[in-house]
């Protein structure tokens, strides 16, 4: 099979599902009822449309079974599934001698809606497709994943008497990625096309998140707003198309061989006001999707990484230290190194070598000295995550809760939910790092348990990203997709280890915040490698254990223990970890979840580190003496750091910044004319300030969110309708004319930042509306604006005439303020 042969197979499924979606339509909409009035308006249930397909395939020529096949079509929204308003879900997923050399081929689609009888309704949707193969005895192979979707979500407006005029809000945000690697150059073709969102017959998209073949990851959100009446129907109609496939040959010595793709995204549509972002509420929904704020985060190196302090192939580029974390896309460390944000010399009072700037001591990897000799001597982080609330006096420390603490108990807004995951692999065996006569198990001197070398450039896979549906327990993992190489993770970690294993950097451990500032409560666990120990007592830290940093540092206190809490053995250590708000399966309560992974066992020491548990598990508690497993199915690989957002996880963005700044306004026929306004220039037309173009140096990182603060009338992000992109250049459009006679600097979510006047009748643009704004105008009478220049044209006619120079005069005296 090859793309352009699954597209002619979609297009006879789209044709198809298209006809049965107008007949079906048609009946959903008759028996749309609306509730008895209420106070407030309300979305009701109008009819839903769903039509998903799945498929997965798998094939060994060599063998002499006949190729595995699987299909999966559901054509109805089911009340209820998931334990949402409604539902729906095509999935299927066949595979071959799955234990021990697996080739698998999947295809996932699946849709929810909530908020049914509410004011806000969300949406979700979700189309995957993934072909995985891990052998390296297999010497031929092919496999595929295929899904579709196609979406028609009717919402009726009720909850007033009919014909009372409603305002309808929406965000949305919409993720698509395409993984795939052609070794020998095309063989494994893979596409994310046809996706489309419309929402009352207008389209927000068409295409734009479209990956036909093309390795690459798109996010992008937005918002709107229209009118309707009480008693109207709207559709939000979604469709999207999903193909993965491999063949022949592998990469790596286990010949892994992957294609993923994923299209994803969600929108929330509000009559009572514009949703808000999510983050602001605490709790694990997390608010009301659309924008997301770029998150803080940082990250820590494993001890023999190639630019930890303790390489043993010391190259003069060794500056971390393994016990800090740094920030994500931070400035280039200085020689010697520095000491990272979260420093662990504020937790023991001391910083443990080794210590930054040109330590007395670094870590004996590849010594082959006994690990029991060391382990105290040095501190490895080997997970941490930042709160605002203090668990000391909430969780006993010998003995386990009695039930799990509610979310709303518990409403930091440093704790996400779980759909959207960052993680990093392990780059090293399981092994201590002092290693012995046959081996030395460090990242520059080992590949990883599942046989990968991560962080290199065409793979950008030192740190990735899980999509998880949570609406089931065990949740699914739905995709995981490249994120990050080294040296976009950090310019520091130069270079990507492309040819060899000495470059290879490992990330320890992961966080993700909205605000640093605000989650100033540190958590952390020890690695069993490099534990150090308590200043105050002598005693070595538990790698099972979690720990609490106090604010005035100096002091921890463990909160949290492998076999009190977590119901593991004493041995185990817990390797990364993350807190989370999920509904607990076994209470059916949104509850503090600790998500977590355990370490490799280390074959030099006398115990089982992983506790009998595999390493490439996410497992969750909710602190009452059990764990159980969060995932339906391990990961790829040892997961090493772990970390939750509110959305799906992209590169670290750097902060964008304004090069210039335009008003535009229509001219009748000449259309869309634009002003210059960069640096606080005024726009004078009639019209006012209603659509904005704004030249960055990057737009990469412009999600779609913007404020507007106004000197004198304050915050009027309320009226920014609409964002779009092009290039590099963010178009800003108002439902309303921004204030006359103010100054208002508009703020996108990269960081860059513009102010711009409206003075209207401020022809010559000095910041007074006067009889010199006339005159100018009078030697321009009869020109065309697009000439001359557009703000003669003061009443957006298409024409400069005596109109222009009249209508000024009763605006004499005016004057704007100076940009802040």
């Amino acid at each position: 099979m090859n793309i352009p042969a699954a597209h002619d197979k979609f297009s006879t499924r789209v044709s198809s599902a298209i006809t049965r979606y107008f007949c079906v339509t048609a009946v959903l909409w008759g028996i749309a009822i609306t509730p008895p009035a209420l106070a407030v308006p309300v979305w009701t249930a109008g009819g839903t449309f769903f039509d998903g397909y799945a498929e997965g395939f798998a094939d060994d020529p060599f063998d002499a079974d006949p190729p595995l096949n699987v299909v999966e079509i559901s054509t109805s929204g089911v009340p209820g599934m998931f334990g949402k308003d409604e539902g729906g879900q095509a999935k299927a997923g066949v595979g071959i001698a799955v234990f021990l050399c697996p080739l698998k081929g999947e295809g996932l689609t699946q849709f929810w809606v909530e908020g049914i009888g509410t004011p806000r309704v969300k949406i979700q949707w979700f189309v995957g497709s993934k072909a995985y193969h891990h052998c390296q005895d297999r010497p031929a192979y092919v496999a595929w994943g295929i899904a579709d979707m196609i979406l028609d979500v009717g919402l009726g407006i009720g909850g007033e008497p009919p014909g009372t005029p409603v305002t309808v809000d929406y965000t949305w945000w919409q993720f698509s990625f395409n993984n795939l690697r052609h070794e020998l150059g095309g063989e494994d073709p893979a596409a994310a096309f046809g996706g489309q969102l419309a929402v009352d017959g207008e389209f927000i998209y068409d295409g734009d998140y479209d990956l036909d073949n093309i390795r690459g990851l798109l996010r992008d959100g937005g918002s709107g707003t229209f009118g309707k009446v009480a008693g109207d129907l709207v559709d939000v109609y979604v469709q999207g198309f999903t193909d993965a496939e491999i063949n022949e040959p592998g990469r790596g010595t286990y010949q892994q061989d992957t294609a993923q793709t994923v299209f994803m995204g969600e929108i929330v549509l509000s009559l009572n006001g514009p949703p808000l972002p999510p983050g602001g509420g605490g709790g694990g929904g997390g608010g009301g999707g659309g924008f997301f704020p770029d998150p803080a985060m940082d990250f820590s190196l494993d001890i023999g990484s190639d630019t930890e302090l303790s390489d043993p192939f010391f190259d003069g580029d060794e500056v971390f230290d393994p016990g800090d974390t740094y920030l994500w896309a931070g400035p280039l460390l200085a020689p010697g190194g520095e000491d990272g944000i979260k420093d662990d010399g504020f937790a023991f009072g001391f910083d443990p070598e080794a210590d930054p700037p040109f330590p007395l001591m670094v870590a004996p990897v590849c010594s082959m000295m006994l690990p029991s000799d060391v382990e105290t001597a040095y501190f490895d982080l080997d997970g941490h995550d930042a709160m605002d609330m203090s668990l000391v006096g909430v969780i006993d420390p010998v003995t386990p809760l009695p039930g799990p603490i509610d979310a709303l108990a518990f409403p930091s807004v440093c704790v996400t939910g779980a759909d959207h995951l960052a993680i990093s692999y392990d780059d090293d065996m399981g092994g201590h790092y002092v290693g012995d006569m046959f081996f030395c198990e460090s990242p520059v001197t080992e590949i990883s348990p599942a046989g990968s070398t991560y962080g290199q450039s065409t793979g950008e896979d030192e740190v990735m990203g899980v999509f998880l549906l949570t609406a089931t327990s065990p949740a699914v993992v739905a995709a995981i997709y490249p994120v990050v190489d080294e040296v976009s993770l950090h310019p520091s970690l130069a270079p990507n280890p492309d040819l060899l294993e000495e470059e290879d950097d490992d990330v320890d451990s992961l966080d993700m915040v909205e605000d640093m500032a605000l989650c100033e409560t540190w958590y952390f666990s020890p690695d069993h490698e490099a534990t150090y120990f308590d200043p105050f007592t002598g005693v070595s830290l538990d790698p099972g254990g979690i720990y609490e940093v106090a604010l005035g540092g100096g002091f921890f206190e463990q909160v949290i223990d492998e076999a009190i809490h977590l119901g593991l053995p004493e041995e185990t250590d817990i390797d990364a970890f993350e807190f989370v708000h999920v509904m607990d399966p076994f209470t059916g309560i949104d509850a503090l979840t600790l998500l977590f992974s355990v370490d490799d066992d280390d074959y030099l020491t006398p115990g089982d580190e992983s506790g009998g548990l595999d390493p490439a598990m996410i497992y969750a508690s909710t602190l009452t003496g059990s764990s159980y497993a969060f995932i339906d199915i391990p990961l790829d690989d040892d997961i090493d750091a772990l970390a939750a957002w509110w959305s799906p996880i992209t590169a670290p963005s750097a902060p964008c910044s304004t090069l210039a700044t335009r008003s535009c306004g229509d001219h009748g026929p000449w259309g869309r004319l634009c002003l210059d306004v960069t640096g606080g220039g005024i726009e004078p037309r009639s019209l006012g300030i209603t659509d904005v173009e704004i030249d960055l140096d990057d737009a990469s990182g412009f999600l779609g969110g913007v404020t507007v603060d106004c000197l004198n009338t304050g915050d009027l992000s309320g009226l920014v309708s609409g964002t779009s992109v092009l290039g590099s250049t963010v178009t800003v459009t108002f439902s309303a004319a921004l204030p006359d006679g103010d100054a208002c600097t508009i703020t996108l979510d990269c960081g860059a930042s513009t102010c711009l006047r409206g003075l209207r009748g401020d022809i010559d643009r000095n910041g007074v509306v006067s009889t010199g704004d006339a005159s100018v105008v009078k030697p321009r009478f009869g020109g065309p604006p697009i000439l001359v220049g557009p703000e003669f044209d003061f009443d957006q006619n298409g024409v400069v005439s005596t109109g222009d120079a009249s209508t000024v005069k009763p605006l004499f005296g005016n004057s704007a303020p100076g940009c802040p």
